[in-house]
C-alpha cells in the first residue's frame, strides 16, 4: 500500500510520523474493519435477501434500498468520494516509482523530462485501470487483489521493523522473508496451496516473513553494515533512545 505509505512521508517530524501511523491504525481497524462486521452481524437479524448472482457486497445497498432509500444518493457519492481520493494516492505513488525507480535506471532523463514521462504514465496509468475495471476479469479479480494487496503489506511490516530498530537485521533474510512470505499468502488466496488452519492467507505470509526474517538474521553473522543501518536508525533515535548509540535494543 505505497500511496498510504506516502502520505505518512509527508511528517515534519519522528514524533509526528508516529502519531499519524498511530491513528491511521486506529482508523482503518474500527472504520474499515469493525464497521464491516458490524453491518455484517447486524444484517443477520434483518429480513434481507441479496439477489440472486450478486455477491455479499450487496449487502449495504440492499439495507439503504429496504430501510433508507434517501440515503442511497449519500452512499453513491461516498463510495465515489473515497474511490478518486484512493485513485488520486495511487496514481502519485505509481508516478513515483515511474519518475524516480524506473526512469533513472534505463535513462539519464533530466527531471523536465521525467515531468513529462510522468505526464504520459499517468494517462496511461488510468486508461489502463479503466480498461481492467470493466473487463470481465476486472469485475471478478478486484476484490481478491485489494485482499492480497493489504497480505502484501503485511509482509513489508517486520523488514521495516528490523530497518528501523534491529541492530542484527541482515537484508538477505529481508528479501527471503518477504519474497517467502508474499508467495505463501498469494498460493493460499487463489487455492494452490492448502490452508492448514483457520486463519487467513495473510496471516500465514505473516508468520512465514517472521521466521526467515528473524531465525535468517539470526543465524547468519553479516546484519546491514554500521554506516547505511545508523543513516536509517538515527532519524528515530530521539523519540526511540534504544536505537541510539551502538543500536543495541534495551
Amino acid at each position: 500500500t505505497p500511496h498510504l505509505w506516502q502520505r505518512l512521508y509527508m511528517a515534519d517530524s519522528p514524533r509526528t510520523l508516529v502519531k499519524g501511523a498511530a491513528i491511521t491504525s486506529v482508523l482503518a481497524l474500527f472504520v474499515v474493519t469493525f464497521t464491516g462486521a458490524v453491518i455484517g452481524m447486524m444484517s443477520l437479524g434483518m429480513d434481507i435477501t441479496i439477489p440472486e448472482g450478486s455477491s455479499t457486497d450487496a449487502l449495504v445497498p440492499e439495507i439503504f434500498a429496504q430501510y433508507l432509500p434517501a440515503m442511497g444518493v449519500v452512499l453513491v457519492i461516498a463510495v465515489f468520494a473515497a474511490g478518486m481520493s484512493t485513485l488520486d494516492s495511487q496514481m502519485i505513488s505509481a508516478t513515483s516509482s515511474f519518475t524516480q525507480d524506473l526512469v533513472p535506471s534505463v535513462s539519464s532523463a533530466d527531471n523536465h523530462q521525467r515531468m513529462r514521462l510522468g505526464r504520459f504514465f499517468e494517462i496511461a496509468f488510468v486508461l489502463a485501470l479503466v480498461a481492467f475495471a470493466f473487463s470481465p476479469q476486472g469485475r471478478s479479480l478486484i476484490a481478491p487483489l485489494a485482499s492480497i494487496g493489504v497480505g502484501m503489506a503485511l509482509s513489508f511490516l517486520l523488514p521495516l521493523l528490523g530497518a528501523l530498530f534491529w541492530h542484527r537485521a541482515s537484508e538477505p533474510a529481508a528479501f527471503w522473508g518477504m519474497l517467502l512470505g508474499w508467495g505463501v499468502m498469494v498460493t493460499m488466496q487463489f487455492g494452490l496451496l492448502p490452508n492448514p488452519g483457520v486463519i487467513g492467507p495473510p496471516l500465514w505470509g505473516l508468520i512465514v516473513s517472521a521466521v526467515v526474517f528473524y531465525g535468517g538474521s539470526l543465524l547468519r553473522d553479516d546484519p546491514v553494515e554500521s554506516a547505511r543501518r545508523k543513516a536509517s536508525q538515527d532519524d528515530m533515535a530521539d523519540r526511540f533512545p534504544e536505537t541510539a548509540g551502538q543500536g543495541q535494543p534495551v
